[in-house]
């Protein structure tokens, strides 16, 4: 299990691998990942299953709504990563 502030660490690095332009420190917490990061759904798919590889942890299609932004996949991801 990682701490807040590791866990924050990792999700930026896969923020980074989906949007290499992007300053991925400063990413608004509250603001769609889609907006901030500038990629689109099939973006988003490929960095949760980059996670997914890296973890074992498959995040289910009804919990999307769940990590839209940072903030949200933070708080989603606390505990089970």
């Amino acid at each position: 299990m990682r701490t807040p502030d590791e866990l924050k660490k990792y999700l930026q690095e896969k923020m980074k691998k989906t949007a290499p332009e992007i300053n991925v420190e400063k990413v608004n917490p509250t603001r769609p990942l889609k907006k901030e990061l500038r990629i689109d759904s099939l973006d988003l798919l490929r960095m949760l299953k980059q996670i997914a590889a890296d973890t074992g942890y498959t995040t289910p299609e009804s919990d999307y709504r769940h990590i839209l932004t940072l903030g949200g996949m933070l708080e989603y991801f606390e505990g089970k990563l």
